[in-house]
């Protein structure tokens, strides 16, 4: 008899993959500092795995539907060994603008789905359940109004310039998103900040759905010409455009967390000693080790 397919990862994997270690937290730290980039990662449970980052799917109860492991490198941008051999001497800007050609051609090939993680971690009967980047954070921070995008890497700037939101992303472009994703937002303000090519396309969604209040932000219409392509990279560029006004020094990252497998209530414990946060995150979705 086949198996039965299952729809979630056990939470302990996010334990075990946590990590300040990844070059996406480098670049965050290098940007805004070791404090802002620590609250990130505590946040959304950032992962690491040879240096890519990984970015669970969890939901209020604490179920992780799947995610996405994406190789950004440490001037943020998705690893591409051609295009990183041609920014590597380029100004900010211009790397930029690389980044964003390169984005909207499609030349990046290291964003894998959560499945891939490694060979034995993740049971080879998951499938992934289409869910929002971040969606926990209804139940971390329940008085935050919600801002939604569509890539990880906006929701993560937006959230270390903007923390009065909560950042979330849908993880892919609207054209490929099943719009029931949204249902877990029912009856909440959701303000969404598309892209500079999905404007109307989203105000054809925030009529479409009726289980939330969706307003579309116009702030991506002003850059129609312009590289910049979602609301990650406005917040950046004027963040570094004013030199930057937050006080967190910058440091090197902090110390990976070292997680042991097992004994599992040891293992715990050393987690949430090395990473207070993690122990918030067990408390607040009311997990048990079993």
């Amino acid at each position: 008899m086949k198996q039965k397919n299952i729809d979630t990862i056990p939470f302990e994997m996010v334990e075990k993959y946590a990590s300040y270690q990844s070059d996406f937290v480098y670049f965050l730290t290098m940007e805004f500092g070791a404090d802002i980039a620590k609250r990130i990662v505590d946040d959304y449970a950032l992962g690491n795995i040879d240096g890519k980052t990984i970015l669970w799917n969890i939901g209020t109860d604490g179920k992780v539907f799947g995610g996405q492991i994406i190789g950004y490198n440490r001037q943020g941008y998705i690893r591409n060994d051609w295009r990183d051999k041609i920014t590597v001497n380029l100004s900010n800007d211009d790397a930029m603008l690389v980044g964003w050609y390169c984005k909207e051609e499609g030349l990046h090939n290291d964003v894998e789905p959560i499945d891939n993680l490694s060979i034995g971690d993740v049971d080879e009967r998951f499938v992934a359940t289409p869910s929002i980047f971040g969606l926990h954070l209804l139940k971390v921070y329940p008085q935050k109004p919600i801002a939604l995008v569509e890539a990880h890497k906006a929701a993560l700037i937006g959230s270390c310039l903007q923390p009065q939101f909560n950042w979330m992303a849908t993880g892919s472009n609207l054209r490929d998103m099943d719009l029931n994703t949204l249902r877990p937002l029912q009856g909440k303000s959701v303000i969404v900040f598309p892209t500079n090519h999905n404007f109307y396309e989203w105000n054809q969604v925030a009529k479409d759905v009726d289980w939330c209040h969706i307003s579309v932000s116009h702030i991506m219409q002003d850059f129609q010409t312009e590289w910049m392509q979602d609301i990650g990279d406005i917040l950046l560029s004027d963040y570094r455009q004013n030199g930057g006004d937050l006080s967190t020094p910058k440091e090197e990252p902090q110390q990976v967390i070292e997680v042991q497998v097992s004994p599992r209530q040891k293992a715990l414990q050393t987690i949430i000693e090395q990473n207070p946060s993690v122990g918030i995150l067990i408390e607040k979705f009311e997990l048990e080790v079993v």
